[in-house]
């Protein structure tokens, strides 16, 4: 059958993948995008804000410097009783000639020169620090308006008759401190208010220089300063206005220095607008990123294409059968590992070893006849050992040898023991079967080895590897067993200790050399390489370790009078459905 060979987008597969790839990567743009809009607008707003909340700060700052230099020089006029009576009789004139005519029965008064209230009133208006443009006396007879003319540095001085409203200051549109005029001698008795006027433009016109959006500086609702606003702006420094697309972030602040509040607004679009450049970075460097993972995406499908041709042309060839075409056959240049690739080279690695299968296949089942007939006679064989024991213990009982005759059979309930497949008995019959080993090594030293084996009734059950304890038993002939010694003496016992069992192995022999201690236990933990080490201890543990799987723990170590003891924990509790053996 023949297997078409496509370019990768003619594969619907390919195609539907590399196209939801792309929406994925411009859709991922435009979240993240839109995420970085969201971020960095939140961001420029705050900068903003802050911007509006400085300029705000050092207009209060301004402002309270200023009240706080002429309050105090007031204060000093106020304590001068001479410029206090020139103040009252400004007050309680209606005209300039009324003021004056007061002026100079006031005089009479004093043996020196009568003070003029508008000339001790010019530091106010010529000392930086006060920067006041205007100063009115209101009271019942009219409005007094003094001011510093610009051009001929002079002070002026301006009756109005009260008509019921305010005299228009001069030069000033911001009132940032008011007096009440008292009599002297009688303070209860008030002769008017006395008033400070600042320009709103010498307070803001220059924090507002570099301000983006609207503002504007309002006192009892009328506008004093603030820049040139279109009415659509001027519905958002009224707190209106603006659209979802491009929502307006309105401030109002109101002073704590003066009657007037400070108001600024911006929109979104302004803000974006400001930060042109960064937002075109942002998109740019979003765009290039999309489009480099698109391309790395355009070339990880063309590779795919070429591993799935392949595999095409590998499953028409092994249809054909001629599996030697597979072998000439060039395989793509592997630039990373995907499923394509595995496929591909697990398809190449079949078709040039199925050949060799199918020719070894009648090999292999002779192999396999031959392995079975081998386990077989090893099976023969035990049965011949043991069946061969149990003739030599008959004829040791018909000659009266019953010592070799119980030798004989410990011998061959042990060997029988061992032979067994079952991989678990209970403790007690690991006991059992060790008891049977030291039975027989006793018959072999005699006298000079003395044992005790003792378990805990209530851990005979305890579900355990077959043969165990013997090996640890035989290391103590082999290296700690004292021929010089008339008391060779070995201790194993068994007791529960939490949820599992502890087991000690005990001896009195010639114990390990401290600096050999530490080989034996690498040894015994980690193994070791040389075929000359012993291997018991560490059989033992292997063999421990795989069967308890958490909570066993086994070390050895010297005693502290003479000896070595190996204490080993097993966990579990005691099991009923252990295969046993008949001893």
């Amino acid at each position: 059958m023949r297997k078409d060979r496509k370019p990768f987008l003619k594969y619907r597969i390919h195609r539907k993948k590399f196209f939801y790839h792309l929406l994925t990567a411009v859709l991922l743009c435009v979240i993240l995008l839109a995420g970085l809009l969201v971020f960095f607008s939140g961001s420029w707003e705050n900068q903003y804000s802050q911007a509006v909340q400085k300029n705000f700060l050092e207009a209060e700052q301004r402002l309270g410097s200023i009240e706080a230099w002429s309050e105090a020089y007031i204060e000093e006029i106020y304590r001068n009783r001479n410029v206090m009576d020139d103040t009252k009789a400004m007050l309680n004139a209606e005209t300039y000639d009324d003021y004056m005519k007061l002026r100079g029965e006031n005089s009479k008064n004093y043996e020196y020169q009568l003070a003029y209230l508008p000339g001790k009133l010019k530091r106010l208006f010529v000392n930086p620090q006060a920067n006041i443009r205007c100063i009115t006396l209101e009271g019942e007879n009219g409005v007094k308006t003094i001011w510093l003319d610009p051009v001929s540095n002079d002070m002026r001085l301006k009756f109005e008759q009260n008509d019921g409203q305010e005299a228009e200051p001069c030069y000033g549109d911001l009132a940032i401190l008011i007096y009440t005029v008292r009599d002297s001698t009688a303070v209860s008795n008030v002769y008017g208010q006395m008033r400070l006027w600042v320009s709103s433009e010498d307070i803001f016109g220059e924090l507002q220089a570099d301000q983006m959006g609207v503002w504007e500086v309002l006192s009892q609702g009328e506008v004093l300063t603030g820049g040139e606003v279109t009415d659509k702006e001027k519905e958002w420094l009224e707190g209106n206005g603006g659209f979802r697309l491009s929502p307006v972030v309105f401030w109002r602040l109101e002073s704590a220095q003066a009657d007037y509040e400070y108001r600024a607004a911006v929109d979104y679009l302004t803000l974006l607008g400001r930060h042109e450049s960064t937002l075109w970075v942002v998109i740019v460097a979003l765009v290039l990123i999309a489009a480099g993972g698109v391309f790395v995406d355009y070339l990880g499908l063309r590779q795919d294409e070429k591993f799935l041709n392949y595999i095409m042309g590998t499953l028409e060839t092994m249809e054909e059968g001629d599996f030697s075409r597979i072998r000439q056959r060039k395989f793509p240049v592997q630039q990373k590992e995907n499923e394509y690739s595995l496929i591909a080279s697990a398809l190449r690695d079949v078709g040039l070893e199925l050949e060799t299968y199918i020719k070894t296949e009648y090999i292999l089942k002779m192999k396999e006849q031959e392995t079975e007939m081998r386990a077989l006679q090893h099976q023969i064989n035990p049965h011949f050992l043991y069946n061969t024991l149990e003739m030599i213990r008959s004829q040791s009982l018909q000659s009266g040898d019953i010592r070799t005759a119980d030798a004989i059979e410990m011998l061959g309930a042990l060997y029988r023991a061992r032979m067994n497949k079952h991989k678990s008995i209970h403790l007690k019959e690991e006991f059992h079967y060790l008891e049977l080993y030291l039975k027989i090594m006793q018959l072999r030293y005699g006298e000079g080895f003395l044992y005790q084996v003792e378990l805990e009734p209530e851990v005979e059950n305890v579900e355990t590897l077959n043969f165990w304890l013997q090996p640890l038993a035989e290391n103590f002939f082999s290296h700690g067993y004292d021929r010089a010694s008339e008391f060779n003496l070995l201790i194993v016992t068994g007791h529960k200790e939490g949820d599992g069992v502890r087991i000690q192995v005990v001896d009195n022999g010639r114990g390990i050399d401290p600096q050999e201690l530490e080989t034996v236990r690498r040894n015994m933990y980690e193994g070791n390489d040389d075929p000359d080490a012993d291997i018991g201890l560490r059989n033992v543990y292997m063999r421990l370790s795989y069967f308890y799987p958490e909570g066993f723990s086994m070390t050895i170590g010297n005693n502290e009078e003479s000896g070595v003891g190996v204490s080993i924990f097993i966990p579990g509790k005691a099991v009923e459905d252990v295969h046993t053996f008949n001893s």
